[in-house]
């Protein structure tokens, strides 16, 4: 287990914090006294998942998709529930800024973001392909088109099968069959893509800058020339989130990288990339980046 975790959460702050407070007032099983002696930490993570439908996902499956889509939905038990899940206490998370940037950033996405992009590709009466790289269900994909009324179709990139077997019931659901292809693969191992806009949310956040600079170059190699690849990463205004680290940290044992807007623009520009905008959602956790394939 890596340790680098106590640093950030000495007793006193912990005891201190007023979010941290009403954590423990609704989760007083949890032990705050010992919480970072190895055996009292394999307690107190093993009585959360049991308790917390949305931390569940964050201790059993690092950076899986289920947890984003939980707080897309504003529903903790959505496909899957901690056998003694309490309604109280995952509304508290639900609600924390942690879990609250994770909506936040799907709607600004969705709603601003990528019809934005689909606008400019429209212009000419054009149809527009989106893809989707370890797209989960694709559930933002299909909220965004079902905006365009079959000017767009998508191509999900995804190695999860219950999130694919998902994401055709979501596609089913909103009559979107005929517009979904789900293509249960390494995104990285494929040569050529067709798409016009390109989605890689969440997927570099705990990648090291060399790895997700390899990531993006991997993707900009088979990509066409002038299309268009958003990119989103876990910002530098996050690790002043205490409560929020404490649940991806502790819980999870599970590390992200922060990265402001100059890091970020270091990425584009090392895979070849040319950076058109570098962007915030509004809880201002999650920097997005557009960027170009230019000839």
């Amino acid at each position: 287990m890596k340790e680098k975790w106590k640093k950030w959460f000495a007793g006193s702050l912990i005891k201190t914090n007023k979010e941290f407070s009403e954590f423990q007032k609704l989760l007083p099983e949890f032990n705050f006294l010992n919480y970072s002696e190895p055996e009292i930490r394999k307690k107190n993570i093993e009585l959360i998942k049991h308790k917390s439908s949305l931390i569940r996902e964050v201790i059993l499956n690092k950076g899986g998709w289920l947890l984003p889509e939980k707080a897309y939905r504003k529903d903790p038990t959505h496909l899957t529930m901690a056998d003694m899940h309490d309604r109280e206490f995952d509304d508290f998370v639900l609600n924390h800024n942690f879990t609250t940037s994770l909506f936040t950033r799907f709607k600004f996405i969705v709603n601003d973001l990528l019809p934005r992009y689909i606008n400019k590709f429209t212009q000419n009466g054009k149809k527009v392909k989106i893809a989707s790289f370890g797209s989960g269900s694709g559930f933002d994909v299909m909220e965004a088109i079902k905006k365009f009324n079959g000017f767009c179709s998508a191509d999900l990139y995804e190695i999860d099968p219950v999130a694919i077997e998902a994401g055709k019931r979501c596609a089913k659901e909103n009559n979107l069959i005929e517009k979904i292809k789900f293509i249960r693969n390494d995104f990285t191992k494929i040569k050529n893509y067709k798409f016009d806009i390109g989605l890689l949310i969440g997927i570099i956040c705990p990648l090291s800058d060399s790895l997700a600079k390899k990531t993006m170059h991997d993707i900009y190699k088979g990509m066409p020339v002038g299309s268009v690849l958003i990119v989103s990463s876990s910002s530098d205004r996050m690790p002043d989130d205490t409560l929020g680290r404490f649940i991806i940290e502790y819980c999870g044992d599970w590390y992200l990288q922060f990265r402001d807007s100059i890091r970020m623009e270091k990425l584009a520009k090392q895979s070849d990339f040319k950076v058109l905008e570098i962007l915030e959602e509004p809880m201002k956790y999650h920097k997005l980046m557009v960027c170009v394939k230019q000839d």
